[in-house]
């Protein structure tokens, strides 16, 4: 599995407090993609894995716990985002 096209997002969070932190594509195995992930740090401080977004709102994507970590934490260090979601300098 790969991690490609990271993008850092300096966007303001929701008003209820979510931020998005990163845009991403997973490439779960050669020659299939999923583009427009996202990365998001929940007012918790809790980082949350989205898919693309969906036509009718619904979840695109599943990922088991352990795995959502691995892709989290790729994104946390290949980025060298700190615990308040900021890119470091």
């Amino acid at each position: 599995m790969l991690i490609k096209n990271i993008t850092y997002l300096k966007s303001d969070a929701s008003p209820k407090g979510f931020r998005p932190i990163a845009r991403f594509t997973i490439v779960p195995v050669e020659g299939f993609c999923i583009y427009d992930c996202t990365l998001v740090r929940a007012p918790d401080g809790k980082h949350l894995l989205y898919g693309p977004a969906g036509s009718s709102g619904q979840p695109t994507i599943s990922v088991e716990p352990s795995l959502r970590r691995q892709i989290i934490d790729t994104i946390i260090d290949d980025m060298g985002i700190d615990n308040d979601g900021k890119q470091a300098a």
